[in-house]
């Protein structure tokens, strides 16, 4: 089904609140996804859309309004004035909850487990990551809040101890990430008199 100028926005909801048509148009993406071809010519398109300084506009105008409207539905039940009656470390506390709970959820770690899997799998995303890294720790501010935080959490026995556990995993494993560098720092304090 094609849609005009006279379907427009309206229909195209419609449409996508269809579960079994949105399934079927979830699956034609992935299929189609999975052709380097297809895939390479989307992101050509996608670049020389970019390129042009009225889409990007447009673009960040309407992910604004998305935005916007989360955010005023939020404010509608209450949020914008709760969290103006928080105090920052509140707030803080709020969020953690929200991202434990969002967390707990298996699907959404499922998701992520295996996004992050793909990303690491590609050297170039592995390389920008360290750079980034890197450059974050050499900032003496930034070391200083993480090297704190790191303080703060390993003060509680079970961080503390799922660390230890992780660690000795790493040291057992060959293939597990950081293992080869972890057990050449632990020979080097060894091997110094």
């Amino acid at each position: 089904m094609k849609l005009g100028a006279k379907g427009g926005k309206a229909t195209a909801a419609r449409l996508w609140a269809d579960p079994k048509l949105r399934q079927r148009r979830s699956e034609a993406l992935k299929r189609a996804w999975a052709d380097p071809e297809i895939r390479r010519r989307i992101r050509a398109a996608t670049r020389q859309a970019l390129a042009n300084p009225e889409v990007r506009q447009r673009m960040s105008e309407a992910v604004k309004r998305r935005k916007n409207s989360a955010a005023m539905k939020l404010g509608a039940k209450g949020g914008k004035a709760t969290a103006a009656r928080l105090t920052p470390a509140e707030r803080s506390a709020s969020a953690r909850r929200a991202a434990l709970a969002h967390w707990a959820n298996p699907e959404v770690r499922q998701r992520r487990s295996e996004a992050m899997k793909r990303a690491w799998a590609d050297p170039k995303v592995r390389r920008r990551w360290s750079e980034a890294a890197k450059r974050a720790w050499a900032d003496p501010e930034v070391r200083q809040r993480r090297t704190e935080a790191i303080r703060r959490a390993l003060v509680d026995p079970e961080v503390r101890q799922r660390r230890i556990e992780a660690i000795k995993r790493a040291l057992v494993d060959p293939k597990a990430r950081g293992a080869s560098a972890l057990r050449r720092a632990i020979q080097a304090r060894e091997a110094k008199p």
